[in-house]
């Protein structure tokens, strides 16, 4: 709506009057501003669908918008099998993405742009033996190794692949894809017998090894040319740190001695003393610390001193507890404190996250929440050495069991019901103005044919 100049018409009024009148009009904004809006769609697509399809959409309004809306549509290219009775297989995904790659956008635009392969950024496969074998997945690697611009690949196996059965030309073309100065970041998940060579005079800087070593595997820190990590997510299934590391290097020399993010699950003793040991070695870079417990949690010796590690920010602390055992209840919770001790104050610890993963039955109430128990977490992170904390995260997640169709299950009510029993359990975070404090109840439903009511 736009209004015009004063206009005095005697004939009908004696004093002059704003006239209107309603125009359509298209407000013209700078292309950066435009870019923006793309760029916020693009950043939280991978998150939500809703923001995905409107990234869609804005590719076709206009070549302006379609040469920015495919930066993001195609910078993190995951294959996955969908369950359906019209779903498309793995291996017809691969040869459609590779003739993708082969597509030259100058051919059918007269707008130059830049093709696929150059804005893939990560990629994404969960297959099976059959599909890592298949030519057209080489190929893809191939182009990769040609293109030098992919940071992030994620491999999952289907059915605990063994990396033997993995035919040899491709697992040479995944070695030289470790070895090439464009990869940062790789993640093998739920293979078998690893043979850890692909990581020798790798140039990543990110791993993330979740799977299953072959038997006397060599440890990555023996390696000839091990990794210079800067993160490090690791299950403690493969071998990191020789039994008996050198005493004639320097601490700045020794393996994995430059990480500035590590995150470890702990089954046992032995490894919570690998965790301790990776970090005490970056002690000085180290800025983010995930320790999960499965089961149990356990106590380190010497005792564990967060004031060891002056860079310190990120904390987390995770525990999940065993399907079958109801009689430890939360006693665990007691025991983290342990990993909150300080001798000094702390000035770099900005988060503290403590989750804590139950497995609920819904025939059953929820277990006992013994209030010692996280009362005692409540005062250890109020503590004067921890001051600096700005923000404290309790997670409670529940992995819901048992329900199916009929079940009397309501969402809501349960999530109200945990955070009515946890809240009044930390009263000196809750009373903390300069901590931003929040409890959030998570609900992974486990099993087929659930249908939760909300």
């Amino acid at each position: 709506m736009s209004p015009n100049l004063l206009v005095y018409d005697p004939k009908i009024h004696a004093k002059p009057q704003l006239i209107f009148k309603m125009s359509l009009f298209t407000i013209s904004l700078p292309q950066e501003i435009y870019e923006l809006f793309i760029d916020a769609l693009g950043n939280s697509a991978k998150d939500d669908k809703q923001s995905g399809r409107a990234l869609f959409q804005c590719s076709r309004v206009c070549r302006a918008f379609w040469l920015r809306s495919r930066r993001h549509i195609f910078s993190d290219i995951r294959i996955y099998r969908r369950l359906g009775v019209h779903s498309v297989s793995v291996a017809e995904r691969l040869f459609s993405l590779l003739a993708l790659l082969d597509l030259n956008p100058s051919e059918f635009s007269e707008t130059p742009a830049p093709p696929v392969i150059s804005l893939i950024q990560s990629f994404s496969i969960r297959a099976t033996v059959e599909t890592f074998n298949q030519l057209v997945f080489a190929r893809i690697l191939e182009r990769f190794i040609e293109a030098r611009v992919l940071h992030t690949l994620n491999l999952q196996s289907r059915h605990d692949v063994i990396w033997s059965d993995i035919n040899e030309d491709t697992r040479k073309l995944l070695q030289n894809l470790c070895q090439s100065s464009h990869l940062k970041t790789i993640s093998l998940d739920e293979f078998v017998d690893l043979i850890p060579d692909i990581f020798d005079g790798a140039t990543i800087k990110h791993l993330i090894l979740h799977s299953v070593p072959i038997e006397d595997a060599t440890p990555l820190a023996a390696l000839r040319l091990p990794p210079q990590l800067e993160a490090l997510d690791i299950d403690n299934s493969f071998p990191i740190l020789q039994a008996r590391p050198s005493v004639s290097q320097p601490a700045g020399a020794l393996p994995f001695s430059h990480l500035k993010k590590l995150v470890t699950t702990i089954y046992e003793p032995r490894d919570l003393d690998t965790a301790c040991a990776l970090a005490q070695r970056s002690s000085p870079v180290l800025q983010t610390l995930h320790l999960s417990f499965i089961f149990n949690v356990h106590i380190p010796s010497p005792p564990f001193d967060i004031t060891q590690f002056p860079d310190l920010r990120h904390l987390k602390l995770g525990f999940t507890r065993e399907p079958t055992r109801q009689g430890h209840g939360t006693a665990p919770l007691k025991l983290l404190c342990h990993f909150l001790s300080a001798s000094t104050p702390l000035s770099a610890l900005e988060t503290i996250t403590i989750e804590i993963t139950e497995t609920q039955e819904i025939q059953q109430r929820i277990y006992s929440f013994d209030k010692d128990h996280w009362r005692a977490l409540d005062k250890a992170i109020s503590k004067p050495n921890l001051a600096c904390v700005r923000q404290v995260n309790i997670i409670a997640r529940f992995r819901i069991v048992g329900l199916y169709r009929g079940s009397a299950f309501v969402e809501s009510a349960f999530v109200k019901e945990v955070r009515e029993l946890i809240e009044p359990l930390f009263p000196r975070l809750l009373m903390n103005e300069a901590i931003d404090f929040e409890i959030d109840i998570v609900l992974d439903f486990v099993g087929h044919g659930f249908l939760p009511i909300f």
